[in-house]
């Protein structure tokens, strides 16, 4: 996956349907009401190293046609981000 952090200005971030299995913190810009389309791939699991200030940028986050595991450890902020989001 290619290293997004640099792109400041991003606001939206589309990669569905990719077989992505993981999307690691360093790779995401750090930004203001980013969403997120990971709708479609293999991911598993989900925000497990991203950054408190990552997590509570999102504006919207899609995150279905994965195989997540509910079971695995997900940041507790996350949790509640996503709880607040409506989740597509």
């Amino acid at each position: 996956m290619p290293d997004f952090s640099k792109f400041l200005a991003l606001k939206s971030l589309e990669l569905c349907g990719n077989k992505l299995t993981e999307v690691p913190g360093y790779l995401l810009p750090i930004t203001r009401f980013l969403e997120y389309d990971f709708r479609n791939n293999s991911l598993n699991k989900l925000g497990w190293d991203w950054s408190e200030t990552q997590i509570e940028r999102i504006s919207v986050l899609k995150v279905d046609g994965n195989p997540l595991d509910c079971a695995c450890p997900m940041p507790e902020r996350l949790i509640k981000i996503v709880g607040e989001l409506e989740v597509i």
